[in-house]
């Protein structure tokens, strides 16, 4: 398992976030991250369901990125989960 911490000072309270560790890593994927956080909390989003939403995208990302066998160097092919993030 590979686990995300967050604290959210606003209301004291801390969150972890559990996925299965699928033993890859690719570049970028914190700055994809940090983005749909950041994108979701502007538009009102709880942090809770910020860190959940962008650790599930990764997984799915990662996980279809590694079918393929890509350079790690070259990220994650996420375009075609993008519908993911924007029917939220």
């Amino acid at each position: 398992m590979i686990y995300n911490l967050s604290y959210d000072r606003k209301t004291d309270k801390s969150f972890t976030y559990g996925l299965k560790y699928n033993k890859c890593s690719y570049s970028g994927t914190g700055d994809i991250f940090v983005s749909i956080i950041c994108g979701l909390i502007t538009n009102n989003y709880d942090l809770d369901f910020a860190v959940k939403t962008a650790s599930d995208f990764i997984y799915k990302c990662v996980s279809y990125t590694y079918k393929y066998e890509n350079d790690r160097n070259q990220g994650v092919m996420f375009e075609m989960f993008l519908n993911d993030l924007t029917s939220i």
